[in-house]
């Protein structure tokens, strides 16, 4: 694997946003308990990994970033990459479901308005 001195400040980046993103889909409908609980976890655990990342210096570039004190430990640098990868994989998903849950739903709502 080829050294990018940035590539793990980028991936915590795509992860940081793709939280944001998922914060966003599940917003609207906080006055339902449910997503007020989903709302809720989902905004504590942004917290908690901007915290993470923050603290070891996963966003940062330059001699203090997680990216240069890893450059000499390919295995844990690589793991650490294939956590945030698969985290951003699941924030996509989580997103990808909310979103299309949400145009189900504005369907069946189109739909139960034209019967009654």
């Amino acid at each position: 694997m080829e050294y990018n001195p940035t590539e793990i400040a980028d991936e915590a980046i795509r992860c940081a946003k793709a939280f944001g993103n998922l914060e966003q889909l599940v917003l609207p409908d906080v006055s339902i308990l449910q997503d007020r609980l989903q709302f809720s976890s989902v905004s504590d655990d942004h917290g908690r990994f901007n915290i993470w990342a923050g603290n070891i210096g996963a966003y940062r570039v330059g001699p203090a970033s997680l990216d240069s004190r890893l450059a000499e430990v390919a295995l844990v640098r690589g793991q650490i990459l294939k956590l945030l990868k698969d985290l951003n994989y699941s924030l996509d998903e989580g997103s990808f479901a909310r979103l299309h849950a949400n145009s189900f739903l504005d369907g069946v709502a189109i739909e139960l308005t034209v019967y009654l």
